[in-house]
């Protein structure tokens, strides 16, 4: 994956086409951006995944030990001859949604079911194919402790370390989920799209998509984050706790998106209660250490904390979340 990328930073590897779409790109290139190169990688291995570029497909795992100048006649040759291809994966926004991030939304499931004891409403802006909807079906299994569910089709097996979340069972009462290009997981289409964004050496990551795709059965709505969010925390629901989480999506947002869908939250906390409990949890990118933050904030007690840290793809989890705070002792 590194060779392809750094071929892919090669100007004169594209043609003319190409070159002209990428020095139009209006956004930011970066990799916590609009990431560009992610992109053009995913449009390759969609072309390997779908059979259409054999000699391109020569090149890439399970093949072992190809030659730099094999792999780079092969990219140059698949940007020529499929630029149209190319050109289309370039417009997409990366949707990796990957499950391995459901073991910190498990532990902070436990959390709240600790103190708590209510049945979970949960939302999720960003939702993408809206795999992570389904975290009450994962076990979490690390270093001396197991989450088990009778519902579980996958064991989550992160390098957990900190304190193991607490024990318990919590229960999903509704889920819902919104994105700007929803992902219809069980088509041949959307499960393409993940796929390419799950690099072609990442056989378990790829097996784990193929086990849970077909098992997503939650609709996800079209259409802007802060406009949804706005109206499913209308709703207040009693009796629930109502848990809003996004995972490594919140850069995706415009900036007048990300303002929005902070003033909803915060106007639904100002009206929560003992009888509406509201959570909202994230685990985003925030350039202060390895990984993502796990950041929780509590309403209607306006209470932040934060949880720690963890891969974007849930390898490690640096968990802080057991320590006392108020309110959840």
């Amino acid at each position: 994956m590194r060779r392809l990328l750094h071929l892919l930073a090669d100007g004169d590897l594209c043609p003319v086409t190409l070159i002209n779409r990428l020095n139009s790109c209006s956004g930011d290139p970066a990799p916590n951006k609009d990431d560009i190169p992610l992109r053009l990688a995913a449009g390759l291995h969609a072309l390997v995944l779908s059979g259409q570029d054999p000699a391109l497909k020569a090149c890439y795992p399970p093949q072992q030990s190809v030659p730099l100048v094999n792999l780079r006649m092969a990219v140059q040759a698949a940007l020529r001859d499929h630029a149209t291809h190319i050109l289309r994966w370039l417009n997409y926004i990366p949707q990796t949604n990957e499950i391995g991030r459901s073991a910190v939304l498990i532990a902070t499931a436990l959390m709240l079911e600790r103190r708590f004891n209510l049945p979970l409403i949960v939302s999720e802006p960003g939702a993408s194919a809206g795999l992570n909807l389904l975290f009450d079906q994962f076990a979490l299994s690390s270093h001396g402790f197991t989450y088990q569910t009778h519902k579980a089709t996958r064991t989550l097996t992160s390098d957990w370390r900190g304190p193991a979340p607490p024990p318990g069972r919590f229960q999903i009462a509704g889920r819902a989920g919104v994105d700007l290009s929803p992902i219809n997981p069980r088509s041949s289409e959307g499960f393409l799209r993940l796929c390419a964004y799950t690099w072609p050496d990442q056989t378990e990551r790829l097996q784990q998509l193929a086990r849970i795709c077909l098992r997503q059965r939650v609709a996800i709505a079209q259409g802007d984050a802060a406009d949804w969010l706005r109206l499913r925390l209308a709703a207040g629901y009693p009796k629930h706790l109502h848990l809003v989480f996004n995972t490594v999506a919140w850069h995706y947002f415009s900036l007048q998106t990300q303002q929005n869908c902070r003033q909803a939250l915060e106007t639904a906390g100002q009206q929560a209660s003992s009888a509406t409990t509201m959570a909202h949890f994230s685990m985003e990118a925030d350039r202060q250490g390895l990984g993502a933050a796990l950041c929780f904030n509590l309403f209607p007690d306006k209470q932040v904390i934060e949880l720690g840290r963890a891969d974007f793809h849930g390898r490690w989890i640096a968990w802080a979340g057991n320590r006392p705070f108020k309110g959840l002792s």
